[in-house]
């Protein structure tokens, strides 16, 4: 396959004449528009800097005063679809007293090395290990997963969000089982199957429920 090596800074300040530093970082559009560009025609993207050290998003560059509209919009889409509730976080990362995780459609190494420079401690990426259990691998050696879930459309959101739950704790047990991952299993699918699997474990536990409490009654050890 044909890739394409990005070339980014790392720097994250510059330092004025005046010895006073000035924060700084990658331009979003400069690096999120070739990206998309070369993923789209089937390109292997490749995201490097000198040194090796984690790039840093300009901040300003994130913003809705940078770069052209339809570049923006762009930018705002994949800010959306990943860690869509990183401006929360951010400004939540100034005032706890307590390390902070993020999660919410994070699978891109980009996205999550934007979220650590925003302060974050960590990062959850569930979804994406469901799909793709050697992501952290990958990351490691400048791959990105070569596979997604398939998105659910419904128009009914809550229903939705159950089926794209449903998805992903089906995909999280499939590796447990010695199984590849399916993420092009229908949504309807997997919510199906796991209400009847949530009615057989209730049935279960009803059927448990009274030799528990008979087992209590005699003095014997809980079952």
């Amino acid at each position: 396959m044909t890739g394409v090596l990005l070339v980014g800074t790392a720097a994250d300040v510059w330092t004025l004449k005046d010895g006073t530093e000035h924060p700084t970082g990658f331009w979003g559009e400069e690096l999120a528009m070739p990206h998309k560009i070369f993923t789209e025609a089937g390109w292997g993207t490749t995201i490097a800097t000198p040194g090796g050290k984690p790039p840093t998003p300009d901040r300003i560059s994130m913003g809705r005063t940078a770069g052209l509209p339809g570049t923006l919009r762009e930018v705002a889409r994949t800010r959306a679809r990943e860690a869509y509730f990183l401006e929360l976080a951010e400004d939540l990362v100034t005032t706890s007293p307590l390390p902070l995780m993020l999660t919410g459609g994070i699978t891109r190494r980009a996205t999550a090395e934007q979220v650590l420079a925003g302060g974050v401690a960590l990062v959850g990426t569930g979804t994406a290990l469901a799909v793709t259990p050697d992501l952290p691998g990958r990351w490691r050696h400048g791959r990105e997963a070569d596979q997604r879930m398939r998105p659910v459309t419904w128009k009914d959101k809550p229903l939705a969000s159950a089926a794209s739950m449903a998805q992903v704790r089906r995909q999280l047990r499939r590796p447990a089982r010695g199984s590849r991952p399916r993420p092009g299993l229908h949504p309807a699918l997997a919510l199906l199957t796991e209400q009847l699997q949530q009615r057989r474990a209730l049935r279960r536990h009803r059927a448990w429920l009274p030799t528990r409490r008979h087992a209590a009654a005699h003095g014997h050890p809980h079952r």
